[in-house]
């Protein structure tokens, strides 16, 4: 098997791990609290837009990473729950006849709430000599899809 089939094997593994690909959770996750301290039961994600942050379990949170990625159309390369990174790659861009490579990055900052960043590069394979990021098109990429996790997870502020 060659490396990109162990890195699909990978992807199934973890996909089968995290619950699969369903349609994001609609309603808001039940929270309850133990010495003040908020815990999540239910494996919806909301997204506090005032603070910048998701908050639902981790897995849950990585799982609509993952299907903001799938609903862009972009390639799935790898997901490490333990260390909270989703890797993607995009189609051809306007820098790279082989698209960007980026990875969104599941910060954990309090319990069960969460900062995603990222970063991203141009990727420059075949014989494609160089890869300009015009625009800053690479980390463009990695807000598109943080963008699209906002619109699929539920608002923090709707009841």
């Amino acid at each position: 098997m060659g490396s990109q089939g162990r890195r699909l094997l990978q992807a199934a593994l973890v996909l089968t791990a995290l619950g699969g690909c369903a349609t994001a959770p609609q309603a808001p996750p039940a929270v309850s609290s133990d010495a003040g301290s908020p815990r999540v039961t239910g494996g919806a994600v909301t997204y506090d837009e005032q603070n910048g942050l998701f908050r639902g379990q981790k897995t849950a949170v990585l799982q609509l990473a993952i299907r903001a990625i799938q609903a862009k159309g972009w390639k799935l390369e790898q997901v490490n729950e333990g260390v909270g990174i989703v890797s993607f790659e995009t189609g051809i861009s306007l820098g790279s006849w082989s698209g960007i490579a980026a990875n969104l990055i599941v910060m954990e900052t309090a319990p069960n709430t969460f900062q995603v960043t990222g970063t991203a590069k141009q990727n420059l394979r075949g014989g494609q000599v160089a890869a300009f990021d015009i625009g800053g098109e690479a980390q463009r990429a990695v807000t598109e899809a943080i963008t699209q996790m906002r619109a699929m997870a539920g608002s923090a502020d709707r009841p």
